[in-house]
């Protein structure tokens, strides 16, 4: 199993992060996917010319085919022969959706938004149901890649009625990582602007979803208190689509909070050259833990096991605080440690790591990390700017 892996927190989010990693374990790792859900894998090579096949709709379906496993010259050579002036209706559409798709793999927002808004959209106007939902996703992920997060949710609220089962978690999945892009003013704006009789914000259960995001959004952190908003949002909206299928965020929103541990062991250095490191998580997790405290909230009780002593047996500590009641261990947070524990065959309580391990962890199932290495977070930088739709460095 690959190593779960968090975007840098500062310290005090860091309890929080440990909740979500305790509900996370045994998570099978996904194959990457583009927003409408196709799975990019590599595969070999095609050469096809169009006359070779039955008809030019199929070519341009092996081409539709070939950009979402990544095969994007094979593509190109595919639609290079067609006009889209000599093609039958269905394979005006069909070609229309293959070069949306086309541009948006080679980042051209401009040439993608060319082929499906303007002049072309009265061409869906009789389109079956799944060529109409096939353009409102790429309009929702044209809409993402410029960062108008809004458009790009209701986009994917305006065919959601028409989904059913693991296709509709998917949507609300995607819709509601556009809201929580957009801020607490911009979600502010968008439900004063929607309370307007004519608003086109108030149509498509739209402003429910405003109104769950900026719940959420509006205590970011304090997962307690979200939690409560939730159960609120959702008695008073218990007919909206959010609410008969939460988004896979707010499912384990809940669940983190019920499988929470009841004592956490934190081994870092509270001695030595390198206190500071662990002073600075430990005030982080004490303020947390006090946060929590405030809202008549139960928080796991928190020890703290120096790892700045000379001759540290990682090991033995791990142990020690397994024997003290640790139901889950976070730490230690320098690399040899780290790789002497994660190389322990005998773990028997969930560890969440402070440092990448060299090598894959004798116990994947109870291993998880949370690098707070610079090259790590850069990484992880990289990898948002590329979900924002960015697939080239300045």
């Amino acid at each position: 199993m690959k190593p779960n892996y968090f975007l840098l927190l500062p310290a005090k989010s860091l309890l929080f992060a440990l909740f979500c990693t305790v509900f996370l374990f045994g998570c099978q790792s996904k194959k990457p996917q583009t927003q409408n859900n196709q799975p990019i894998n590599q595969k070999p090579t095609y050469s096809v010319e169009p006359q070779n096949l039955a008809s030019g709709g199929q070519a341009i379906v092996l081409a539709r085919d070939l950009i979402q496993q990544g095969d994007i010259a094979s593509a190109i050579e595919i639609l290079k022969p067609f006009k889209l002036d000599q093609l039958k209706l269905n394979e005006q559409q069909l070609y229309i959706l293959a070069r949306s798709e086309l541009a948006i793999a080679r980042d051209d927002i401009e040439e993608a938004l060319f082929w499906v808004s303007g002049q072309y959209s009265p061409l869906f106007d009789r389109a079956s149901k799944p060529k109409q939902m096939a353009l409102r996703y790429l309009r929702s992920d044209i809409a993402t890649m410029q960062r108008d997060y809004l458009s790009a949710a209701r986009e994917r609220i305006f065919i959601d009625g028409e989904l059913v089962g693991e296709e509709k978690q998917r949507n609300h999945d995607v819709i509601w990582n556009n809201l929580l892009k957009l801020d607490l003013t911009e979600l502010v704006q968008f439900l004063k602007d929607s309370s307007g009789r004519n608003s086109a914000y108030s149509a498509l259960d739209i402003v429910g979803w405003l109104q769950l995001a900026y719940q959420i959004q509006n205590v970011q952190g304090q997962v307690y208190i979200q939690q409560s908003k939730l159960q609120a949002w959702m008695s008073s909206n218990a007919g909206h689509p959010a609410a008969k299928m939460l988004p896979t965020p707010l499912v384990l929103l809940s669940q983190v909070l019920q499988n929470q541990p009841n004592q956490i062991a934190v081994l870092v250095p509270m001695t030595g050259k390198y206190a500071i490191v662990g002073r600075s998580l430990q005030a982080g997790l004490l303020s947390e833990y006090y946060n929590v405290a405030s809202y008549n909230q139960v928080a796991p009780l928190i020890k703290f096991y120096d790892t700045g002593v000379e001759q540290l047996n990682i090991v033995e500590l791990y142990k020690q605080a397994v024997g003290d009641g640790a139901q889950f261990v976070i730490g230690p947070f320098f690399d040899k440690p780290v790789n002497e524990l994660a190389q322990y065959v005998d773990l028997t309580v969930p560890v969440l790591f402070l440092r990448s391990t060299q090598n894959t962890p004798a116990i994947p199932e109870k291993s998880l990390q949370f690098d707070l290495s610079l090259n790590h977070e850069v990484s992880r930088l990289a990898q948002q700017a590329y979900d924002d739709g960015h697939r080239n460095a300045a």
